[in-house]
């Protein structure tokens, strides 16, 4: 997890920052999985900017769905098949 951006200055400062979620195999049927991430260096996230998908083999994706944060943890549901290997990178803006 990076800080990338700091915006302002003194008490209204935020920054931009990212973190990568865990990597997960897709079951058999495959369908809905969800990703979460924690920004560590982020308190409170005010709004999820980028979603960045690894996947292996390389597949089409569904676009994530159900995105919230909640204090500095982000999550997303996306639809992938069977057998695909993921990973996600959340960049966030917060403070």
């Amino acid at each position: 997890m990076t800080v990338l951006v700091t915006l302002g200055r003194g008490e209204k400062r935020k920054y931009i920052a990212s973190a990568a979620s865990d990597t997960i195999t897709v079951p058999i049927g495959g369908g809905a999985q969800g990703l979460n991430a924690t920004v560590e260096d982020l308190k409170y996230i005010e709004k999820v900017l980028q979603i960045n998908l690894t996947t292996d083999p390389v597949v089409d994706t569904s676009l994530p769905e159900n995105i919230s944060a909640s204090k500095n943890a982000v999550g997303a549901t996306i639809v992938f098949g069977a057998g695909t290997t993921v990973s996600a990178e959340f960049i966030a803006l917060g403070y």
